[in-house]
C-alpha cells in the first residue's frame, strides 16, 4: 500500500482470500476477512492514502466467486472505506461457476454464465473500476481470449466475433458476448471502459498483439448499435401424441328403450325426387 502511494497508483486489488478452503463455513470466512480488510482500511484512512482500493472476484471456493457475494461484500466493505470498487474478473467468474456446478453449488444449471454475467452487470455497473479479462478454456484461466492455450494471436484468428455454439462446442468462455455486456455496461451509459489483460506465461509480444486486436474490436462495438444476442436455445423432448382412439360401433337399442330416452323411434321418410315432365 506504501509502494503503491509512492508511485501515485491509480487503484490497489485487495484478495479478501487467499487459499482454497473447501471445509470452512463460508459465512465465517466472509467475516473474518472483512475484519482484516478494515484494518487495512483504517490504515489507508490514517495514511491519507489516494489510491481506489478494489476488490477482486475470485475463483470458487475463495471469495467473492459471483456477483451476488461480490455486492454483499462490496456493502461491508464499505461502511469503513467507502470509495471501495470492484475489479470484476471475468475468467474468475466463468470458472467459479463451473466449480459450483460440479459441487452442486451453483443454484439453477440453466442459468448460463452469460445470463449471471448480464444480471450481475446491471446490479455492479456503476461499481466496478476496472475489468480483469483472459481467456476461460476448460480449466484454464489465464490464456489469451479466444484462443487456444497452445495458439498466438500471430498465426490464428481469435475467435472475437463467434456464434455462442462455437464457444460451447469448444468448452470455453463465450468471448463475443463477454466483450459485447462489457460496452454495454460502460461505453454505453457514457462511462469508462478500463481493461486489464491478465495473461499468464506468454510472450509479451504475443500479449501486446491480443491487446491490440481486442482494442480495436471494443472500439468498433462502442461506435456500432447493440448486437442482439440469441442463446443456445435448450430443445425439450416433444410429447408422443397419443394414438387415435378407435370408434366402436353404434350399440343397438331397442325401440322402447329409444322412446323412453326421448328419441323417436320411427324411421325417418326419404323424400323423393321430383321429376320434371316434358
Amino acid at each position: 500500500m506504501e509502494f503503491a502511494e509512492y508511485i501515485d497508483a491509480d487503484y490497489f486489488v485487495f484478495h479478501l482470500a487467499q487459499v482454497d478452503k473447501w471445509n470452512w463455513d463460508r459465512h465465517d470466512q466472509m467475516e473474518k476477512a472483512i475484519k482484516i480488510f478494515n484494518v487495512f482500511a483504517t490504515y489507508y484512512t490514517a495514511r491519507e492514502m489516494s489510491f481506489t482500493p478494489l476488490i477482486e472476484t475470485l475463483v470458487y471456493p475463495k471469495f467473492p466467486a459471483t456477483g451476488a457475494e461480490a455486492f454483499l461484500l462490496l456493502k461491508e466493505c464499505r461502511k469503513t472505506l467507502r470509495h471501495t470498487r470492484l475489479a470484476l474478473n471475468i475468467a474468475h467468474l466463468w470458472s467459479s461457476r463451473n466449480r459450483m456446478l460440479q459441487t452442486q453449488v451453483w443454484p439453477d444449471e440453466r442459468v448460463s454464465f452469460e445470463a449471471s454475467l448480464e444480471y450481475a452487470l446491471d446490479t455492479l455497473a456503476d461499481d466496478v473500476h476496472l475489468f480483469d479479462l483472459s481467456g476461460g478454456w476448460e480449466s484454464e484461466t489465464h490464456a489469451i481470449p479466444g484462443l487456444h492455450p497452445q495458439q498466438d494471436p500471430f498465426r490464428y484468428p481469435m475467435k472475437l466475433r463467434e456464434s455462442a455454439s462455437v464457444y460451447a462446442e469448444s468448452g470455453e468462455l463465450d468471448l463475443n458476448r463477454v466483450l459485447e455486456l462489457m460496452v454495454t455496461a460502460t461505453v454505453r451509459r457514457d462511462k469508462d471502459l478500463r481493461v486489464v489483460l491478465q495473461v499468464f506465461d506468454r510472450d509479451i509480444e504475443q500479449i501486446l498483439e491480443a491487446a491490440r486486436l481486442i482494442r480495436h474490436d471494443l472500439i468498433a462495438r462502442a461506435n456500432a448499435p447493440a448486437m442482439e444476442y440469441r442463446p443456445i436455445e435448450i430443445v425439450t423432448a416433444k410429447k408422443k401424441r397419443a394414438p387415435a382412439r378407435r370408434r366402436t360401433a353404434a350399440r343397438r337399442v331397442s325401440a322402447a328403450r329409444a322412446v323412453k330416452n326421448g328419441h323417436s323411434g320411427a324411421k325417418k321418410k326419404t323424400r323423393k325426387k321430383k321429376t320434371k315432365k316434358s
